[in-house]
């Protein structure tokens, strides 16, 4: 190719460049802060693409045998482009001297508003994370929560795990915690919910999550065929979103061996969070509790 044309194809080339990025639409703006009105006692605020969110130092006074102690909250407003601040019902889960992490982004590829999400800690040994997130839909803002989650609070917004232009809200599924043996050698895997149709939706038995789980049954069975049942419950519940229930459930059965502490669930409602006596279901041996524990939390169907 003569030079000339070569230099006028190298212009054209970055004159195409240049103008595909001045035409690409812009990334939408997120933002995430780690706040605490208690701190200072005065109101604290964040704001992004119109959407804010304000928090608010409430501080109550109370007199019990013969002493003064204060009680303190945080009121919570959220306020929409063209909206009233919604003002989030109290939850009383979440101790506010933990203060709290905000964060405002849109949750979908293609949202028209961003969502609030609020993270909170209830404080106590192995507990909890709350969170909750407000969406503004047809008839106003909503709130939708998660159930109060054994993990460490959020430091940043949650990604798009599995790249469906969806932000991954990455939990552990508590309810292997102590089923099969203590905290420290339990092995919950992982859960994963999605914010649709201004819900949240539980959608770790999604294919498009399987190298997630591939990964965390790799390292749950290296625990698993040391003869550790917990980590055996977790392998065969990963392995279950894999597709392979029941080839995974007999070679975790095998790996662990014998084991005496079980799940005993209760066959009738609880009466002040205790299970009455006698209507716990005792299992005769790990085989038989596994394959009822993931059936019955629906791993294996």
């Amino acid at each position: 190719m003569p030079r000339t044309r070569l230099f006028y194809a190298l212009i054209g080339a970055l004159f195409a460049a240049v103008l595909a990025v001045a035409t690409a639409p812009a990334a939408h703006a997120e933002a995430w802060r780690n706040l605490n009105p208690l701190a200072k006692r005065q109101p604290v605020r964040l704001a992004s693409e119109g959407v804010s969110v304000e928090l608010v130092p409430q501080i109550e006074t109370h007199e019990a045998d013969g002493e003064t102690f204060e009680q303190a909250s945080v009121r919570i407003a959220v306020t929409f482009p063209g909206r009233p601040p919604f003002v989030l019902p109290a939850d009383e889960e979440t101790l506010a001297h933990h203060g709290l992490g905000i964060g405002i982004a849109r949750w979908a590829r293609g949202d028209a508003q961003p969502a609030v999400l609020v993270v909170g800690f209830t404080g106590g040994m192995h507990c909890c994370v709350t969170t909750r997130i407000v969406t503004l839909g047809p008839a106003g803002p909503q709130v939708n929560a998660l159930p109060p989650a054994d993990a460490a609070p959020e430091t940043r917004l949650p990604r798009d795990v599995d790249g469906d232009g969806v932000r991954d809200l990455v939990r552990s599924d508590d309810r292997f915690l102590y089923a099969f043996t203590s905290y420290n050698a339990s092995w919950p895997p992982p859960q994963i919910w999605n914010l649709a149709g201004g819900a949240l939706v539980d959608v770790s038995d999604a294919p498009r999550y399987a190298p997630l789980f591939r990964r965390f049954a790799r390292r749950a069975w290296t625990e698993c065929r040391e003869g550790r049942p917990g980590a055996c419950a977790g392998y065969a519940a990963a392995e279950a979103r894999l597709g392979n229930g029941e080839p995974a459930l007999a070679r975790a059965i095998a790996a662990a061996g014998t084991s005496g502490w079980l799940p005993e669930p209760c066959t009738v409602p609880l009466v002040e969070d205790a299970c009455p006596d006698g209507y716990e279901r005792r299992f005769a041996d790990y085989a038989e509790a596994l394959r009822w524990f993931l059936g019955e939390h629906g791993y294996l169907r």
